[in-house]
């Protein structure tokens, strides 16, 4: 299995552009594959303001993430960065999944993600893998550029599944989402409550 963090953060009120500058400075700074993205659709407008969301990734195992974890926090200066931002935000949280699916090991030539969809379901407890066994072949007949990846969350809600997609615009994003849709199957009935999309556009990737 391999893993990636997301990095949540709420800016506070006219602190948007302050914001979005210094993640992206934070996640080049660090150096692994990732991307930062705001939103274009949140999944319920009515109970927050929307988050940055930056993913840093590449980690094979979770040694390694430990390893950059327990590095950063004993470094001052990456610290330091990363209380700054946090000064800027009403509050800042992070995440830490195991990708279920084939993780997204290369982008093909010539196409360039500018928007990532996520959607959160949360199942049947004892449907778990059952959901994942059929998120994943679904997946395997998906006609999009790059295969959507299946991953859950080390922590939290043990219900919990994301799905990710990526595509150069949003027609592409609401096609892949029809298809998805066209394949759901028996999936609605392992689930506790209706799915949350979250649309985002890619405003810097490395």
């Amino acid at each position: 299995m391999s893993y990636f963090m997301n990095f949540l953060r709420y800016p506070s009120p006219g602190k948007t552009s302050a914001v979005l500058e210094a993640v992206i400075e934070s996640v080049v700074a660090v150096g692994r594959p990732g991307n930062v993205a705001v939103p274009v659709s949140v999944g319920n407008p009515t109970i927050a303001r929307p988050a940055i969301v930056s993913l840093v990734g590449g980690f094979q195992t979770l040694d390694e993430l430990d390893a950059l974890q327990e590095a950063s926090l004993n470094d001052s200066v990456t610290m330091q960065r990363l209380d700054a931002i946090d000064a800027l935000c009403e509050r800042a949280t992070w995440v830490v999944s195991e990708i279920l699916s084939e993780p997204m090991s290369s982008i093909p030539d010539g196409f360039e993600p500018k928007i990532i969809s996520r959607t959160i379901m949360h199942c049947i407890p004892s449907k778990r893998d059952e959901l994942v066994n059929a998120l994943i072949e679904n997946r395997a007949s998906s006609t999009s550029t790059v295969p959507p990846v299946v991953s859950r969350p080390i922590a939290g809600p043990v219900n919990q599944i994301r799905i990710s997609r990526f595509a150069e615009n949003l027609k592409d994003i609401q096609e892949q989402q029809s298809e998805a849709v066209s394949k759901l199957g028996d999936i609605p009935e392992m689930l506790t409550q209706p799915p949350v999309r979250i649309v985002s556009r890619i405003m810097h990737s490395q």
